[in-house]
């Protein structure tokens, strides 16, 4: 739990040192917009939504229908993982300039 709370200080601390709160308005760097939503998305599903509800949802479906949770879980993640290096990407384009939508 420390660990994704020192990431979300870490990059809010560089927002405010280098007084970078207006690309948030650009779409030229869509990829800092896009690097906070994949942090809260995944905070909250592992912090919140996992914990609370999905456990024990996960845990009851694995019992009735083992096969079909576990290709739901797969594509689930893998949709996550596709959005994390669109994401990833789009972040190494963008630190050297606005690339894309310039």
């Amino acid at each position: 739990m420390a660990g994704t709370g020192i990431n979300g200080d870490c990059g809010v601390h560089v927002l405010y040192r280098f007084d970078m709160w207006d690309r948030f308005r650009h779409a030229a760097y869509w990829w800092i917009d896009a690097m906070v939503a994949v942090w809260l998305l995944f905070t909250a599903m592992l912090f919140v939504v996992e914990p609370l509800v999905l456990h024990r949802w996960l845990l009851a479906q694995s019992k009735l229908n083992p096969e079909a949770t576990f290709k739901a879980v797969e594509w689930l993640h893998r949709i996550l993982l596709f959005i994390s290096l669109v994401t990833v990407l789009g972040a190494v384009m963008g630190s050297h300039g606005p690339l894309l939508f310039e």
